[in-house]
């Protein structure tokens, strides 16, 4: 703890187990790249990992952090590009996430157990955003339509959660998307009405990797981008 000048921890997949030690986090006042991933963490996330002035990529995923994620992470809106929280057991998400505008990708995939949320209009602030990963996150609600704004994604994974009612026409202004998953498992129905906008289903011709729920696209708009696709041929 004692390495005050350390810039990059990159220790992922290491078997690390136990807390993370607040007082460890004050004294590494020059890191600007923290990964943790895929370890045997526990206990909560300090208050002081919104210290770090030079932090810019956070990743934590996949240990077993319980509790709020602080929400000092707001203060590192000036630094953070890369913040993977997923696969973890927190039980509260600060809406500070959503100040942190200078973000390019974002990971809550199954946060935890107990999270139930919506995804908020704020989340049209994050148009840096090129990789939105939120899938089994338990989200609820309606899509907001902000996710329009969000101009520069090239990835959005919505799978499994419980989003219900219309799908925003806005979707069809993110042009730079390559993989989009608003699916469900088999086993579960899907709550959004179909079927979807023609200005989302018009465009998804270009997507590599493009799943929907049964019906959401209608057979005449399947039909006309498999015309256009055999037309390019």
């Amino acid at each position: 703890c004692h390495l005050k000048f350390l810039a990059v921890l990159d220790v992922p997949n290491n078997k690390i187990a136990g807390p993370i030690y607040a007082h460890c986090l004050r004294k590494l006042s020059s890191l600007s790249t923290l990964l943790l991933q895929s370890n045997s963490l526990s206990g909560f996330l300090p208050e002081e990992i919104g210290g770090l002035p030079h932090l810019g990529v956070l990743n934590i995923a996949n240990n077993s952090l319980v509790g709020s994620i602080p929400t000092s992470i707001g203060r590192l809106n000036s630094t953070l590009i890369s913040l993977g929280l997923g696969d973890n057991r927190f039980e509260m998400f600060p809406s500070e996430i959503f100040e942190l505008t200078k973000l390019e990708a974002l990971n809550i995939d199954m946060l935890g157990p107990k999270i139930e949320l919506n995804l908020p209009t704020e989340i049209g602030r994050l148009t840096n955003l090129v990789v939105l990963e939120a899938e089994e996150t338990r989200l609820t609600g309606v899509l907001p339509s902000e996710l329009g704004l969000l101009t520069r994604l090239t990835m959005l994974n919505l799978f499994d959660n419980n989003f219900h009612g219309d799908v925003p026409t806005e979707l069809g202004l993110l042009r730079r998307l390559d993989f989009l998953d608003l699916s469900s498992p088999p086993s579960k129905e899907s709550l959004f009405h179909i079927p979807w906008p023609k200005e989302v289903c018009d465009f998804a011709d270009d997507f590599k990797h493009f799943y929907v729920p049964s019906g959401a696209c209608s057979e005449r708009q399947r039909l006309l981008r498999k015309r256009r696709r055999l037309s390019s041929i």
